[in-house]
């Protein structure tokens, strides 16, 4: 069929199917072997001092947020993240 054949909805349909394939096709996988340590630094350094009372910056869940996404799926999670949300 013609696209110029297709009703408006048809084609935001079309339009609405290719993204969620196109969104599904770049998702990133975990990779086979993810170096922790980093991760595991960061968590232990805010255990550390929380058992020592002193300040624990606010931004630490977003930092170990950020590192546990880059560590098990490695540094181009960004890229599709931020595709994501555009």
């Amino acid at each position: 069929m013609d696209p110029i054949d297709l009703t408006d909805e048809q084609l935001q349909e079309e339009l609405a199917k290719r993204k969620t394939q196109r969104r599904e096709v770049a998702k990133p996988g975990l990779l086979d072997s993810p170096d922790l340590s980093n991760l595991q630094k960061l968590c232990q350094g805010y255990i550390d001092k929380l058992a020592r009372g002193e300040y624990c910056d606010e931004d630490y869940d977003h930092w170990v947020y950020e590192e546990a996404l880059t560590t098990l799926f490695g540094e181009d999670v960004w890229d599709w993240i931020r595709n994501q949300l555009t």
